[in-house]
């Protein structure tokens, strides 16, 4: 494979897992790079829209599921995995700040949210799994749940990259080393401030989330063997890290 350099690079944006703020990260390092941004969620952006944009652009990441076909060319795949109840938890906060839940006591609307219909319909029901595993109807994942996860863990493999949330500065280092690019600070986004909520709902729902998520739980475990893989063959200088963490800390401090 070429140096990642002169790759173009593919970044499938599973939401509620820090892709917001990589997003800054990928382009202050690529300042005269083309890029596009294309959103979906739980809908699907059709594969040839991706295809399309690749024609023309160095950059193209946003809310699209894993493309298969995109592994047989000369591209730089990437994404970030989050552990599932984190990942549950904080799409949830997120429903609750743009008023998208009924208002009533808060433990009521994440019981409600945690309903099999809802987890479908909100993104929170084995989501990671169905983004890495591509275009297939939810019905059809649901009656061959087994086969479709073997495919959505090859599909996790094919990748060259796979950064972790709970390990964000870290991932993000690493693939700044990678790339040899020199920002390698960055000011988290969309970060809940809620943190006492944040336990009391895993205290209450801890099991029913783990219940619920099964399949993602294991993408998730694979995925830190991969990010651990990665850490070991591309070290990170200590310098260099320290400097980034101090020059992020000092620009957030001048943001607020």
């Amino acid at each position: 494979m070429p140096h990642p350099e002169k790759l173009q690079i593919v970044f499938f944006h599973i939401p509620k897992t820090g892709g917001t703020t990589f997003k800054e990260v990928l382009m202050k390092n690529n300042p005269n790079s083309t890029y596009h941004h294309l959103t979906g969620h739980k809908e699907k952006v059709p594969h040839q829209i991706v295809l399309d944009k690749l024609k023309s652009h160095d950059l193209v990441f946003g809310h699209f599921r894993f493309i298969p076909e995109l592994a047989n060319h000369p591209l730089y795949l990437l994404t970030f995995l989050r552990n599932p109840e984190d990942r549950v938890i904080s799409n949830f906060l997120h429903y609750k700040r743009e008023n998208r839940i009924a208002e009533e006591p808060v433990m009521t609307q994440f019981e409600r949210f945690l309903s099999n219909g809802e987890m479908e319909r909100n993104g929170s029901l084995n989501f990671q799994t169905q983004y890495m595993l591509g275009d297939v109807k939810n019905s059809e994942f649901n009656a061959n749940q087994n086969m479709y996860f073997n495919q959505a863990l090859e599909h996790l493999k094919a990748l060259n990259f796979v950064g972790i949330t709970e390990h964000f500065r870290d991932s993000t280092f690493l693939l700044c080393k990678i790339f040899g690019w020199n920002k390698w600070y960055y000011m988290p986004q969309n970060v809940s401030n809620n943190s006492q909520l944040v336990m009391k709902l895993k205290s209450n729902f801890k099991n029913r989330i783990a219940e619920l998520n099964e399949l993602d739980q294991e993408l998730y475990n694979k995925g830190l063997e991969l990010y651990e893989s990665q850490k070991q063959i591309h070290k990170i200088p200590f310098t260099k890290k320290y400097k980034s963490i101090t020059l992020g800390y000092i620009k957030q401090l001048v943001r607020r």
